[in-house]
């Protein structure tokens, strides 16, 4: 009753109504774990902390750091569930990396312990170096938050503090060498991320990079207030559900979802996996 990780997660249950809080106290699925008030990036549509002439935020961000005694207690006791994935990286929190070397401990003790269950992180992926920590702990499964792959509208929306999005990209390279399960946690904008320039880029970037997932969410934020910081592309949109058919089209091999699965590293389930034919020709995309 004394961990400190256990009062958030029930404020955030019972306040906030954050599934992950929840599934902590069901013992079952996706449970989360907040380890970093601070954050290295400023983002237009922050949920925990905006500055006072934006709207509020819909929930606080938390203001400790857990030690890591709290959180292998939490996630120990979680792991015995069903599909059992303990996450961390949480909405009422910054950024997790600038806790690396507290996650990495936690993963260690908590493997050390139990080989049951999931362990997750979900981050900007801003800085490989802690990535590669984590990744060397036994992280299975690293999801990567962004608006766009294209480094002018990252950057417009992220407002990144001492990283740039190259360095995302890296930290997705260290993920996938090592055989840890990769998402792009997408924050969908209509005529924003379905426009040609938009998915073409994008198109280019899973062809470069080996990424798992993506999965897809709406971006909750005012599009006029999106449209005064994140630069539009040019064209008409192609609308949402041509993006996902080129998708599947031109990328087979990236599975498309909205959450993140029970994956131990290097095991992907076979209902994860597209198992479509790679393409043997030049590739010619129709946006039309």
């Amino acid at each position: 009753p004394e961990n400190r990780v256990l009062k958030q997660l029930e404020r955030c249950a019972l306040e906030y109504g954050c599934y992950n809080a929840q599934n902590v106290f069901f013992n079952r699925w996706e449970g989360a774990v907040a380890v970093s008030p601070s954050c290295n990036a400023q983002c237009r549509g922050c949920i925990s902390l905006q500055p006072d002439e934006f709207p509020p935020s819909p929930q606080e961000r938390f203001h400790f750091v857990p030690t890591v005694d709290e959180i292998v207690e939490v996630g120990l006791h979680h792991l015995q569930g069903p599909e059992s994935i303990y996450s961390f990286g949480q909405g009422c929190e910054g950024e997790p990396l600038l806790q690396g070397e507290r996650i990495a401990e936690s993963i260690r003790r908590i493997r050390a312990e139990t080989d049951q269950g999931s362990l997750h992180i979900n981050t900007n992926a801003s800085l490989p170096d802690q990535v590669r920590r984590v990744v060397e702990a036994g992280i299975d499964s690293m999801r990567v938050s962004l608006n766009s792959v294209v480094a002018e509208r990252y950057e417009a929306y992220y407002q990144p503090k001492r990283y740039r999005y190259q360095q995302l990209l890296e930290s997705i390279r260290i993920a996938r060498s090592n055989g840890v399960y990769v998402s792009l946690n997408l924050l969908m904008m209509p005529g924003w991320n379905d426009a040609p320039e938009e998915v073409e880029a994008l198109l280019e970037m899973l062809e470069a990079e080996d990424v798992n997932m993506i999965q897809l969410r709406t971006l909750n934020i005012d599009p006029d207030l999106y449209t005064r910081f994140v630069p539009a592309p040019e064209g008409p949109a192609l609308g949402v559900a041509r993006l996902l058919d080129l998708l599947r089209e031109e990328r087979p091999r990236v599975f498309l979802g909205n959450h993140s699965p029970a994956v131990r590293r290097g095991q992907v389930p076979s209902h994860l996996s597209r198992t479509s034919q790679a393409r043997t020709e030049p590739e010619e995309h129709n946006f039309g």
